[in-house]
């Protein structure tokens, strides 16, 4: 497995996080700013600074799209790679599907009991 991430070109992992990234902003243009919620929650003194909040919003999702890309690109092994290499990306989808759907739920409509709900389901799948 080392050797066929050495082979994987930068160029997969930077239009996977690209992907993700520009999802994501999507998602966060539809969505009112967050600070009302977090504010009505009580949670903004909790919170370290803003910019270092988006930074690691960006970065997680750019993360995550250029792994499953890589996870996708890799073509050495047999059926059993095959059916890794299907949960790998089933697993992300899920992942990333859930964060959306969270983020929605969360600053969106405000519903905090179903934006952890929405957690709890994402673990249950991930975790099967």
């Amino acid at each position: 497995m080392t050797n066929s991430l050495h082979k994987i070109n930068k160029i997969v992992w930077l239009i996977g996080g690209g992907i993700l990234v520009l999802v994501a902003l999507l998602v966060r243009e539809v969505v009112p700013h967050p600070i009302s919620v977090l504010h009505q929650y009580g949670a903004l003194p909790l919170l370290p600074p803003l910019w270092l909040l988006q930074l690691l919003w960006v970065l997680a999702y750019f993360i995550m799209g250029g792994a499953w890309l890589c996870v996708l690109w890799i073509k050495e092994g047999g059926a059993q790679h095959e059916i890794w290499r299907y949960r790998g990306s089933m697993c992300l989808v899920v992942s990333v599907l859930f964060t959306y759907v969270w983020y929605l739920l969360l600053f969106g409509t405000a519903n905090l009991f179903l934006s952890w709900l929405c957690l709890c389901i994402a673990l249950v799948m991930l975790l099967m």
